[in-house]
């Protein structure tokens, strides 16, 4: 018995390679844009919420900032206070007071204007930057209350010891010490604050000059 071997290729046969073949090109080529389409879409929120986030770091330390501006017509109230009833205790429990009353304002502003939204919409598309949030919240909040604490240490040591000076005293005197106090408190949060802000600023402009395809990946690895 003898067996042969059909060695004719129909052109139908052709065809439906043919046809197969530029299919899974074509398939191959939609699923590549659908990802790049992707890809890019996380990547340009990825760089909203980054950019978003620096904007609230600067608004949060502005914020922090206008404590000293605010309490100006208050070094005025209590240099006159003093004048009119000289008990420098009185002045130096009313000024504290005055402090933690626009603390306390700011604090709500804080809310007001959700700068911590900002954290968590860029923990919800990049939660590789936690750490780094964290990090600088925590730094940024012990910068506030260390020149806080110290602000208000200082201005008592200025305050208390006018109480030996009445015969002298002038209402300029009190003010003038309460403002030196507070410029140099405002230069030193500044100062402490950039310094404590500095690497999540740096951190989001790397975040934001990376490639798409780079910030997926390090959404993916969380590094």
């Amino acid at each position: 018995m003898t067996f042969t071997v059909e060695k004719t290729i129909r052109i139908s046969d052709v065809l439906t390679i043919f046809a197969v073949t530029i299919s899974l090109v074509a398939l191959m080529s939609t699923l590549s844009k659908d990802r790049e389409e992707r890809e890019r879409d996380h990547a340009s929120r990825v760089r909203s919420a980054a950019a978003a986030m620096l904007i609230k770091v600067d608004r949060w330390q502005a914020l922090q900032l206008s404590l000293y501006q605010e309490l100006q017509p208050t070094f005025v109230e209590l240099s006159e206070q003093l004048l009119k009833n000289y008990n420098t205790r009185t002045v130096r429990d009313e000024l504290w007071k005055r402090i933690s009353f626009e603390r306390s304002k700011i604090s709500a502003k804080v809310v007001d204007e959700q700068l911590s939204s900002a954290y968590s919409d860029l923990i919800a598309t990049f939660p590789a930057a936690r750490e780094k949030l964290q990090s600088a919240h925590e730094k940024l909040a012990e910068a506030e209350s260390l020149v806080t604490d110290s602000f208000m240490a200082v201005t008592e040591a200025r305050i208390l010891p006018l109480q030996n000076q009445r015969e002298s005293y002038e209402t300029a005197k009190l003010g003038n010490l309460l403002r030196d106090a507070a410029a140099f408190s405002s230069r030193e949060l500044k100062r402490r604050s950039d310094d404590a802000a500095k690497p999540l600023r740096d951190y989001l402009l790397s975040v934001i000059a990376k490639k798409d395809s780079d910030i997926v990946q390090a959404s993916r690895s969380g590094s």
